[in-house]
């Protein structure tokens, strides 16, 4: 499943008319976000030569088992076995929305836990977080390369 395909729910979440369609795509949007990194990370694993197709089940045990492998931990993961850091894909933009997707996960956590953010965060704020994601990964990464 491509990227565009992977984040096809949000855009069909922000388009209704639901009341909680912000906090919706917010959340969703942060949690595919954090699934292509570990997408990313885990298909460069996978090209090294040492590792085969029988040792998937293993490899998909060991992100199962360890409990603190998160966003951070797959840009490192990333920047460790590929010969180009992710700030070379990104860009620019690089540093302000590694900074940005920080606060949104504390962001996220709380709500997902049906607590104050203490932020009192607006539909027009969750969404501008979601348009500067999305419009991200909109980009042609080959003009980047």
């Amino acid at each position: 499943m491509s990227y565009l395909d992977e984040f096809r729910t949000v855009d069909l979440i922000l388009g209704s008319d639901a009341p909680t369609r912000a906090v919706d795509g917010f959340s969703l949007c942060l949690i595919k976000a954090e699934k292509q990194l570990r997408k990313l990370v885990t298909h460069l694993v996978y090209q090294y030569p040492c590792f085969g197709r029988s040792d998937v089940p293993a490899l998909r045990q060991a992100l199962f088992r360890n409990k603190n492998v998160y966003f951070r931990g797959f840009l490192k993961g990333f920047d460790a076995i590929y010969c180009r850091p992710l700030r070379d894909f990104v860009g620019t933009d690089y540093d302000r929305l590694l900074r940005r997707i920080g606060d949104v996960t504390k962001d996220r956590n709380k709500i997902f836990h049906g607590q104050l953010t203490g932020k009192s965060l607006t539909r027009a704020e969750l969404l501008e977080y979601v348009d500067a994601l999305l419009s991200k990964l909109a980009e042609d990464p080959a003009r980047r390369c």
